[in-house]
């Protein structure tokens, strides 16, 4: 049972590492008409403009400032059983939507951020169930997540059923991997490449097989998109992040996943300004349907996904908020 049982979360964990890489009621926070697809000229231009050193400037430099407003949204549905054993998992991200400041006044390179979390899920497991909703302000430092969060839970187990509500204010350290779909840990050299992983974009440039369509309709500002057609996306799911699952967990993994899978799309989408080519905005968005058994050391696992997420960085004028005058006073989150 207990093999079993960690298979079936090893291959939950798959959807969750796959889909959080990249909406419901959203629109895009980056758009423009993109129906003419880039030349390999103008994608050379792109590859230049985005291979440049410290696109947002030098975090070392004394009076060195940005602001980057982090927005993710979108849904995630994954089910495993295997044996008659297994979970299903619902995660809602209403809204998560963070202004993060990175400041060096000369004493050093800080950064803090504030904004709104608006979260929920559902999982049932082993014959039991949870709900959780968690929604309301969030502040970060370099070292902790901060939240001022109204909060609910059910539990059903074994016949009993448990609810209740109410208000915490809580803290989490950052690294624990509980980032709530959010990135708070930076490099201090280079800020941007903390966020986006440029190799992806650069193959992507140099790939004739991947579509990049061009928006140079705009005076100020370049916009580019990037889109996966199936065959892309499946050799980037099942290398990158298939493969790299089952190293991680020592574990062989085999299955016909590739024909279980129902693909909407895979978008990077990004604009440039084009007076000092630096990267004003970036986006990523997914979607896609899973249904497959899958074979992991020795044992069957059904599993389905659904998925569709978006994540947004944007610089902006906005100034993350200063951390509340009470910060002292919240509890961790582990000890509660």
């Amino acid at each position: 049972m207990k093999k079993v049982l960690s298979v079936v979360l090893a291959v939950v964990l798959l959807g969750s590492v796959a889909a959080l890489a990249g909406c419901n009621g959203h629109e895009d926070l980056i758009q423009g008409n993109f129906s003419q697809e880039a030349t390999m000229e103008q994608r050379g231009e792109i590859a230049r403009q985005l291979s440049a050193e410290k696109q947002w400037g030098d975090p070392f430099e004394a009076g060195w400032g940005i602001n980057v407003r982090q927005v993710m949204y979108g849904g995630m549905y994954v089910s495993s059983y295997a044996g008659g054993e297994g979970m299903d998992i619902d995660i809602d991200y209403n809204n998560a939507d963070i202004t993060l400041s990175f400041r060096n006044d000369g004493s050093g390179y800080t950064y803090r951020g504030s904004g709104e979390l608006d979260f929920a899920t559902k999982m049932n497991i082993m014959g039991g169930s949870m709900e959780m909703a968690l929604k309301g302000p969030i502040y970060n430092d370099m070292e902790r997540i901060y939240m001022d969060i109204d909060y609910s839970v059910g539990i059903s187990d074994a016949g009993q059923s448990y609810a209740f509500a109410d208000k915490m204010k809580v803290y989490d350290e950052i690294g624990n991997g509980d980032e709530y779909g959010l990135d708070f840990d930076f490099s201090e050299t280079d800020v941007v490449s903390s966020l986006i992983d440029f190799n992806v974009i650069e193959a992507a440039l140099n790939d004739v097989g991947v579509k990049t369509y061009i928006d140079d309709s705009d005076a100020a500002v370049r916009k580019v998109k990037i889109s996966w057609s199936k065959e892309g996306f499946l050799e980037y799911f099942d290398d990158v992040i298939y493969g790299q699952l089952g190293s991680a967990l020592e574990i062989e993994m085999a299955s016909d996943l590739l024909n279980g899978l129902s693909f909407g799309y895979c978008d990077y989408i990004f604009s440039i300004d084009k007076e000092t080519e630096r990267l004003v905005g970036f986006g990523s968005k997914q979607k896609y349907d899973l249904n497959a058994s899958l074979s992991v050391s020795g044992v069957t696992v059904t599993t389905k996904a659904n998925v569709e997420l978006a994540t947004w960085l944007l610089l902006t004028d906005a100034v993350a908020e200063e951390l509340p005058a009470d910060i002292g006073s919240y509890s961790d989150i582990d000890a509660i």
